[in-house]
């Protein structure tokens, strides 16, 4: 019986495949002002209609919990986040389609024609360690404009701390060995390039496809010979002599101070004849002059065991500073347990479930109302639902610092000074007024907040709870603002 299309058409090949086109990879970057509830868009309506657009809002984003196996988390998507405020702006496409779909009111699409954001957002710098509750992007603006960025500035704050906060994981795992972090089984096309980005702020050194390294202007690694090059070969050694032939084994650019080189896949077909190959490859170049390859990489088997037997077989050769990289689907428990049994491993490579974060994939990342300005009336507010609970007006978060560890945060009034203020001024009357840094520079800030954080918190393997205060002022607040019937 022959299978019918259900979508068969008498459109020729040429003009289906034209068709297949017309929907592109991504979405226009312009686009994303749409990227949000359809409610929101009628209830921002409601408030132009009702005269509430010169209310003030004041809101915070947070995250309610932490994951189950997280000690701390990492901010990320901030430059992203301020582009997207920045830049929001609804054209004539948008509008039309939006009356359209009966979302907004004529008169609210007026208003949209000349949107721009005209509030005032203040956040933690991006890379800065934080816990639930804490608010992460405080925002305040007239009340359309904080509701109309809710849904997209959560989504681009949420992946980045996700991939941060699990690969920062991984790093500590190698008590200082090199640690690569793979791309292929992510989620997506652009959780791609951000699982990249993501990976040099919590300690990399370098991404692994050239398009990250264009785009965001960092080091590509040059990864390891995969199994299907090597099996395109008749021989394995053919296959690592071809590398010879073709490229320079070890090499440094100009601006990267690291060194590059492939390493070789020795599991292909048996591990242990794989690394006889390389050290017959290597003693090879030895002879011409030339320069060995930096290193071998395990893929598959038991990597504690055959890192130790080949550490041994290279070393015997006189290749010590052949280096052995190891991958296989390594989570941080699988490499702490590698380490302890003794594995002679100098770069973990880690892919999916590290870049799908697959223990704990999910991250209750919140954005409440906490303040309105009316008619110069500040007017507190918070949100009671039982597991649900918001905290109210404008705050800031304080940490405190003791012989050079940091013993607890205090979430306070924005006015109140308990310690170190860690939200800081980002846009000002909807002025940019804070210069981002380099990719680079947000990795030391990373790695100078370790040296802070207690190291009970850089277990990978047991939960504790860091501590975060409310203050008495905070405190007192909302218990004046708590209903009679919970009181």
């Amino acid at each position: 019986m022959v299978e019918q299309n259900i979508f068969k058409s008498e459109n020729t090949t040429q003009e289906k495949e034209l068709q297949m086109k017309e929907t592109p990879l991504l979405p226009n970057p312009e686009d994303l002002c749409l990227l949000e509830y359809s409610q929101v868009f009628s209830c921002c309506s409601i408030f132009h209609k009702e005269g509430m657009s010169d209310a003030i809002g004041t809101f915070d984003l947070s995250v309610r919990d932490l994951p189950k196996n997280r000690n701390f988390m990492i901010a990320g998507g901030l430059e992203d986040v301020i582009n997207f405020i920045k830049n929001l702006r609804f054209n004539e496409k948008h509008i039309k389609y939006l009356l359209e779909q009966k979302m907004i009111t004529p008169e609210f699409a007026e208003y949209l024609k000349g949107f721009k954001f005209t509030g005032n957002v203040w956040a933690m710098p991006e890379g800065t360690i934080f816990f639930p509750k804490e608010t992460v992007v405080r925002i305040t603006a007239p009340i359309t404009e904080g509701n109309l960025i809710t849904t997209t500035m959560t989504n681009l704050f949420s992946l980045p701390t996700i991939l941060m906060s699990k690969i920062i994981r991984v790093v500590l795992s190698a008590k200082g060995a090199k640690v690569g972090i793979g791309f292929i089984r992510t989620h997506g096309v652009d959780t791609s390039l951000k699982v990249q980005r993501a990976s040099i702020i919590a300690g990399c050194r370098a991404v692994s496809s050239p398009l990250a390294g264009m785009f965001y202007g960092l080091p590509v690694g040059s990864g390891m010979l995969y199994h299907a090059y090597v099996q395109n070969f008749p021989t394995e050694y053919e296959a690592f002599k071809a590398v010879a032939d073709n490229f320079p084994l070890r090499f440094n650019l100009p601006s990267d101070p690291i060194p590059r080189g492939y390493a070789f896949m020795v599991d292909t077909y048996d591990t242990i004849k794989g690394v006889e190959n390389v050290i017959k490859l290597a003693r090879e170049l030895k002879k011409q002059g030339k320069p060995h390859m930096p290193a071998i990489a395990l893929d598959s088997g038991d990597l504690t065991k055959l890192s130790i037997e080949a550490r041994k077989m290279l070393d015997d050769a006189g290749f010590k500073d052949i280096e052995i990289s190891a991958s296989g689907n390594l989570t941080e428990k699988k490499i702490t347990k590698m380490i302890k049994e003794g594995a002679k491993i100098d770069r973990f490579i880690a892919v999916t479930d590290v870049v799908t974060s697959a223990d704990d994939p999910k991250l209750e990342v919140i954005y409440k109302l906490a303040e309105m300005e009316i008619n110069g009336k500040i007017i507190p507010t918070m949100k009671w639902s039982p597991g649900k609970r918001s905290l109210p007006s404008k705050k800031q978060v304080f940490r405190i610092l003791e012989n050079g560890k940091w013993i607890k945060d205090i979430i306070g009034l924005d006015n109140e000074n308990l310690g170190e203020a860690l939200l800081i001024p980002i846009i000002q009357k909807g002025k940019l007024v804070y210069s981002f840094p380099k990719i680079t520079e947000i990795r030391e800030y990373v790695l100078k907040q370790l040296e802070k954080l207690p190291n009970n918190y850089k277990s990978v393997s047991r939960v504790y709870s860091y501590p975060v205060e409310f203050s008495n002022n905070l405190q007192n607040l909302v218990e004046s603002l708590k209903p009679s019937y919970l009181k």
